[in-house]
């Protein structure tokens, strides 16, 4: 019995023991087939976030396509629509032509022949008008010609009928039909006469209509009549008294000519001068010599687009993970996580700085010196919870963590990296014995501020997309251009390899700079480039490139010679401007009774003193900035440590803006001398007129342009990346006023608001703003055509001859040749 029960209780136990692991074998398999579903899952959303980009670059062929098919459909039609707007052309002519010969004939018709001056002036014209019409009519009458019979061809005309009508002269008398029409008139009287309806109801004649109607004879006694009140009477008198006014309202230009004074005579003629004109003319044709001279077409865009080309290049990866749905390291552009960073650090940079390739970027460009890759960081807050700025308490209950924002400041890291201190006194120890040594003084492990940097390597602040990020940061330098391509890219590796293990860059990292220069030897331009990987506090990666071309010394070559000569006479006209224009212009202000201090806030004086500013700027800053060490000791100093070129490249191009600043002053004011023409004085004059109107209508709407780009970035700012910023959203805004942003991607993102923003933007741009801005051009070119038009003076060779010759010359020529003159043409 003791044995059966020993056996029992051994199966048993060897049955709870198969179980046991027949659960764990299960729970196993369990796990193995939830993580397989987390992996199917990612690469599911893998997949569908690249069917959303292909399927938006398919978007992009299908516009471009019915873009080219739109274009062709024009070139195709242009023939129609040349023929069809040739026909509306000939028949607008014609039509002019038939209302040239109906004025003709009404000319013919109607027009008096002279009469001597002792002749009596019998009335033989009258002039009848219809409210209900524009046009009046004029009748010819003689001696026999009565009131009715008048009234009848009138109503004939108009197609009224006569029974129901009545004439009535301009002071409101009504003319009886047997009388003639020449006594319908008072002595001075203008012959013009209305036809209007009869008022059927009865109504009592007015005070002044007895008076009207009272027998004229001396000899007879005119019964006297007492004063009687009549309340419509007067009130017809009144709204006859108001119609004038009423209808005036409704014709601006003749309402408010009355009130318009006369512009005074301009003299502005007298103070432009000739030579004036020749100083700058020659201003401009050296400006637009030295602009081209120093930045030939297209060679900057070019310089660029091939370091843009060599940098959107897709390399494979050295050893893709089982889990990588591909194995190429995505273009620059498109990196969009810190996984792809380090894939694109790790693989695309050394193959594009090391390549051993026939066209790699060192083949067409010279690789300047190093190349430094620097991190900023923020501190690790500890507690956790004291970065967080109104919700404290909340993400300490739930245990979250708040990294600063921004690294600047305190919020900065700068404590060292312990274990990649010894790391990097070993690598170092070796380069020493190195002759051919790679890495750059740069520790990696420790700290640089800002002023370090910029005093050992010339470092300065950029500005990003996200951030504006200063010279600060821990920084890795290797050289670029060396022997052996195969070395470099183990160092290289090997450093990464460490940065990356010991968390160099990690959650705390707000941006990542790669930085380097070039030289091009065809177009003997540098090139500073700044590539950045910025990280904000939500862990997106957006990269941003910067590559400006700029020279470091302008001096060197016998065509950068000649450039500073030009410099020299810019600014020997600069000079002029200052002293003798802005004398001669306060001089003239003096004379016609202005304060001479008018000239600096006038246009003339803006323009002048912008012209002289920007020359004295962009000369003096080009000569001081740009007056380094030659270019070939340059090369030497660079090749022995990294030196950043982005500051001395911003200036370069910050330097070619402000001589775009100054051929918009050089235009304003050669404008000004074309005044000399009477019509584009009268347009000169019309856009000083409506410039307060402008002004205050764009005041005015600067509430709703303000309006509309909060809406944007607010709404579609979350989900678009050229809305994320107010100054983005301002562009973008822009781009849709001149008809140029794609709706379909607001559409697509909320349909309501943007048809809400489409109606908005219609009624209050194409529908209000332009009309306004038309209305003030129009009334503004009116009142100038009323107070300053006319045909202008004329000029006869003797004005020419005066103007264009020097007074001093005019006197000279006139004593040596006494009694003769320049005639007049």
């Amino acid at each position: 019995m003791q044995s059966d029960a020993l056996a029992t209780r051994d199966d048993d136990g060897e049955e709870a023991l198969t179980d046991e692991l027949a659960e764990k074998d299960l729970k196993r398999e369990i796990r193995e087939m939830q993580e397989e579903k987390r992996q199917r899952d990612d690469y599911a959303k893998r997949l569908g976030r690249k069917i959303t980009k292909l399927n938006a670059a398919l978007a992009d062929v299908v516009e471009e396509e019915e873009g080219l098919r739109r274009k062709q459909e024009h070139e195709l039609n242009k023939k129609d629509n040349e023929n069809a707007s040739l026909r509306r052309e000939m028949l607008a002519r014609a039509d002019n032509q038939n209302r040239r010969i109906r004025e003709y004939f009404n000319d013919v018709l109607y027009t008096k022949p002279p009469v001597s001056r002792n002749k009596h002036v019998d009335l033989d014209t009258v002039k009848v008008t219809n409210s209900r019409f524009q046009n009046p009519l004029a009748f010819r009458i003689d001696e026999t010609t009565t009131v009715i019979k008048l009234r009848n061809n009138a109503c004939k005309y108009w197609n009224v009928p006569p029974d129901n009508c009545i004439l009535k002269t301009m002071s409101n008398n009504k003319c009886s039909d047997e009388i003639r029409v020449k006594d319908c008139f008072k002595q001075g009287e203008l012959a013009q006469l209305r036809l209007e309806e009869k008022k059927m109801e009865a109504s009592k004649p007015t005070e002044e209509e007895l008076k009207a109607i009272m027998p004229k004879g001396k000899g007879r006694k005119v019964k006297r009549r007492d004063p009687r009140y009549n309340v419509e009477g007067i009130e017809t008198i009144q709204r006859h008294i108001d119609g004038y006014a009423s209808q005036l309202k409704k014709m601006g230009g003749i309402y408010f000519l009355p009130k318009l004074r006369d512009a005074k005579p301009s003299e502005h003629c007298s103070k432009i001068k000739l030579r004036d004109m020749v100083i700058y003319t020659a201003l401009i044709v050296l400006t637009v010599w030295v602009y081209t001279s120093r930045r030939p077409a297209a060679e900057d865009y070019w310089l660029v687009r091939g370091i843009e080309d060599f940098f959107s290049l897709q390399v494979p990866k050295a050893a893709p993970p089982k889990t990588d749905y591909t194995t190429y390291v995505p273009e620059f552009l498109r990196v969009d996580s810190q996984t792809a960073m380090w894939d694109w650090l790790e693989n695309t940079l050394p193959s594009i700085i090391w390549s051993d390739t026939d066209f790699s970027l060192g083949d067409y460009n010279m690789l300047v010196g190093y190349m430094a890759i620097r991190v900023k960081n923020v501190v690790r807050p500890y507690p956790p919870w004291t970065k967080c700025l109104d919700n404290q308490d909340f993400v300490k209950s739930i245990g979250g963590t708040c990294y600063p924002e921004r690294a600047i400041g305190e919020d900065e890291e700068r404590a060292d990296f312990p274990s990649l201190v010894s790391y990097w006194d070993t690598v170092t120890q070796k380069d020493r014995s190195d002759p051919q040594r790679i890495r750059g003084d740069a520790n990696p492990a420790k700290f640089a501020s800002a002023e370090q940097n910029a005093e050992q390597y010339g470092m300065g602040s950029i500005l990003g997309s996200v951030d504006s990020y200063d010279a600060g940061g821990y920084s890795v330098q290797y050289k670029m251009s060396v022997p052996n391509n195969t070395k470099a890219t183990a160092f290289y590796l090997e450093d990464m390899a460490q940065l990356k293990q010991v968390g160099w860059i990690s959650l705390t990292s707000r941006v990542v700079i790669i930085s380097f220069t070039l030289y091009n030897y065809d177009y003997d331009m540098w090139t500073a480039n700044d590539f950045l990987f910025q990280i904000p506090p939500s862990g997106a990666v957006r990269p941003h490139m910067i590559a400006r071309p700029f020279k470091p010394r302008l001096d060197e070559t016998r065509r950068e010679l000649t450039e500073t000569s030009i410099d020299i006479a810019r600014i020997m006209i600069a000079i002029y401007i200052l002293v003798f224009v802005g004398m001669n212009e306060r001089r003239h202000k003096i004379k016609y009774h202005k304060a001479g201090a008018w000239y600096h806030v006038s246009l003339n004086g803006i323009t002048d003193f912008g012209i002289v500013i920007c020359i004295w700027v962009v000369v003096l800053w080009r000569n001081i900035g740009f007056r380094g060490p030659p270019v070939g000791e340059r090369l030497a100093q660079v090749d022995v440590k990294f030196h950043s070129f982005t500051d001395l490249a911003l200036t370069y191009n910050n330097i070619f803006c402000i001589e775009g600043l100054l051929m918009i002053f050089l235009s304003l004011r050669m404008m000004s001398f074309f005044r000399l023409n009477h019509r584009i004085y009268l347009l000169w004059k019309m856009l000083g007129v409506g410039f307060m109107s402008f002004s205050f209508f764009a005041l005015m709407f600067l509430p709703t342009l303000i309006g509309f780009i909060i809406l944007l970035h607010t709404r579609f700012g979350v989900y678009l990346d050229k809305f994320s910023s107010f100054n983005m959203a301002a562009v973008q805004f822009y781009r849709i006023v001149q008809g140029q942003l794609n709706m379909n991607e607001l559409v697509n993102i909320d349909m309501a608001w943007s048809m809400v923003l489409s109606v908005l933007f219609f009624v209050m741009i194409p529908f209000m703003t332009f009309n306004v801005y038309a209305a003030i051009v129009v009334d503004a070119y009116f009142i100038t055509q009323i107070t300053a038009g006319g045909p202008g003076e004329s000029w006869t060779l003797n004005k020419y001859y005066r103007w264009a010759v020097p007074s001093l010359l005019v006197n000279m020529i006139q004593a040596i040749t006494p009694g003769q003159h320049i005639e007049t043409a």
